[in-house]
């Protein structure tokens, strides 16, 4: 040993080795120089409840403008890491690394040309970053300016995994919430896989004759905006633009104007190929049918008020066909 500085008296409170300097320089320096050694340059034990070494700096002269050194500096020119914790005391309930900021800056600064933090948990049901906030603000704000790349990208491998899961615990509170301030979409759903679905929502209230709504589109009271739109872009595709398949007692499709000074249509219809404008139908036949031509087939009776009926003609005038129920003549 090139030095040794023992204190043995256990109620001592004295420091076994100080060094100070009025001076420019360093008040200490610790270097090894030989490149096969594998030790520290520096060590600091203890097995008290103290900590194993303090750094505090003191200088609070200057502007903010000014250029602060930090209070530790690891200048790390290495292959190895710049700085490893490692906290293997599983009773312990405090965190590994514990920052306390009181600036106006950001209590943790991470700048890097490849990925900025990684965090790693192996418990089942752990997380491996935890972000809070309990006084108004965000728990995670994300920036990007990328063209194509998400602030937050979300990632699961596993097959019944979830990318994103937000859950919220407030009665009036929204999980999701999307706003774009441009002609692009606020929230986009894209499928890639056969037979999955681009954006779903699903309804499940707590009891049952409960009301909730799977999917709702809103506009404000001023907005010219449209609540819901649905374009099929394939003209090869013999799908359904919109299918509502009805499991409950319920309607099916409702429409309901409520503005008294509208004057268009509740349902508009435009076809613009050859086939039927409406085709209606019960489990086993089709009962009503509106060709692209205007003409109408029904199968069953069609009845107008006081049982009277009204024949058109496009080359005559209109003719009106009352049935008359005649009484019983009996002959003498």
């Amino acid at each position: 040993k090139a030095g040794e500085f023992d204190i043995t008296n256990n109620t001592s409170t004295n420091t076994s080795l100080k060094v100070a300097t009025t001076g420019l320089g360093k008040a200490g320096t610790f270097d090894i120089t030989n490149a096969s050694n594998f030790d520290a340059s520096l060590t600091s034990t203890t097995v008290g409840r103290g900590r194993a070494a303090t750094f505090t700096k003191n200088n609070t002269t200057g502007s903010i403008s000014d250029i602060h050194e930090p209070c530790v500096l690891i200048d790390n020119n290495s292959k190895g890491a710049a700085l490893r914790v490692t906290s293997l005391h599983s009773p312990s309930a405090n965190a590994a690394v514990d920052v306390n900021y009181g600036g106006d800056a950001v209590a943790v600064n991470v700048a890097s040309v490849k990925g900025g933090i990684l965090a790693t948990s192996t418990g089942a049901t752990a997380s491996a970053i935890t972000a809070q906030n309990y006084q108004g603000g965000y728990a995670i704000k994300p920036y990007s300016n990328a063209s194509s790349q998400g602030a937050i990208h979300a990632e699961n491998s596993n097959m019944f995994g979830i990318g994103v899961k937000a859950v919220t615990t407030g009665s009036q509170s929204t999980a999701i919430e999307g706003t774009a301030n441009t002609a692009g979409p606020a929230v986009d759903g894209i499928i890639t896989g056969n037979g999955g679905v681009g954006i779903r929502g699903y309804a499940n209230p707590p009891n049952f004759g409960d009301i909730a709504y799977g999917v709702r589109g809103e506009t404000n009271s001023t907005s010219w905006g449209i609540p819901g739109q649905f374009i099929s872009n394939c003209p090869e595709a013999l799908t359904n633009t919109l299918w509502l398949i009805d499991n409950s007692k319920g309607q099916t499709f409702r429409v309901q104007v409520n503005n008294d000074l509208n004057a268009s249509e509740a349902i508009y219809a435009r076809h613009d190929g050859t086939g039927k404008l409406i085709s209606l139908n019960n489990a086993n036949d089709e009962m009503f049918v509106v060709n692209n031509n205007g003409n109408t087939t029904v199968e069953g009776s069609l009845t107008v008020k006081g049982n009277k009926g009204i024949v058109r003609s496009s080359n005559a005038t209109q003719m009106r066909v009352e049935t008359v129920t005649s009484p019983a003549i009996v002959s003498a």
